[in-house]
């Protein structure tokens, strides 16, 4: 079975069945998705290892809830929704937020040499739902629809916290372009 050219749609539908060919339907999917479900999980969580261990639970728990999954919704909404809940439960069982926590590392000045480690040095500053809604929406070019599904908050939330996402970028990059 050739699966690299299957939509989505599609190679949920093997999976669904457990047609001929399941199991590579399945790995397509998660190859599709691996690298940029795990760039937004260890964005929000700042560790490797367990953002290694929520990718594969966010994986585990799209398979094992894949029979409800309606196949003309877009898979990357669910996965990302399924990951950020994911972090979101981490994060209350630890009664901890990623604002608060205090092993986000500190770059020094000579990291700090381009404008990519300075944005992210930035990103890292943000809460956990600013920097949410920035990942979401400028990094990886999800639209206010999608966001708010993957958030489960109405669309104008959305909108608005995207505002005020990006208005704690700015301050918190001029601040950090006064230093220099």
């Amino acid at each position: 079975m050739q699966v690299g050219p299957l939509k989505d749609s599609e190679l949920v539908e093997y999976v669904k069945k457990k047609s001929a060919g399941w199991e590579e339907a399945l790995s397509e999917i998660m190859k599709r998705y691996k690298n940029s479900l795990y760039a937004f999980i260890y964005s929000l969580l700042r560790d490797k290892h367990l953002s290694e261990d929520k990718l594969q639970e966010t994986f585990i728990k799209f398979y094992i809830a894949i029979q409800s999954f309606d196949s003309s919704k877009k898979i990357s909404t669910w996965l990302f929704k399924i990951s950020h809940n994911l972090c979101i439960d981490y994060f209350r069982k630890k009664k901890e937020y990623a604002s608060e926590d205090s092993t986000v590392f500190e770059k020094s000045d000579s990291d700090r040499d381009s404008t990519a480690e300075e944005v992210r040095f930035v990103i890292e500053k943000l809460d956990l739902e600013s920097r949410s809604m920035l990942l979401l929406r400028d990094a990886l070019g999800f639209d206010y629809e999608e966001i708010s599904k993957i958030m489960g908050i109405p669309l104008g939330t959305v909108k608005s916290r995207i505002s005020r996402s990006r208005n704690k970028f700015k301050e918190l990059w001029i601040s950090l372009m006064a230093e220099k």
